[in-house]
């Protein structure tokens, strides 16, 4: 992430959700599962905000990890 602090590459964030009121983390649908050592992501991003950019190398996408726990907890973040 070093080149990201440096200024030399962008960022994008991917939240928002088609159907959904996502602007509210506890509405996100895709899900963000782990797999031995990788994670699988499965879902639909829209509006990601920054992905336009031709500099744009990484995405920090939300997702859901543990629909179990508790409401506001269930979220996490991954860098893609």
């Amino acid at each position: 992430l070093e080149p990201l602090l440096r200024g030399e590459i962008r960022s994008a964030f991917a939240m928002t959700e088609p159907g959904v009121a996502s602007s509210d983390a506890t509405n996100i649908e895709t899900r963000i599962v782990r797999d031995g050592d990788d994670y699988v992501i499965n879902g639909h991003k829209w509006w990601i905000s920054g992905a336009g950019d031709p500099r744009c190398a990484v995405y920090i996408l939300m997702g859901k990890t543990d629909p179990d726990a508790a409401r506001h907890a269930q979220q996490s973040m991954i860098l893609v």
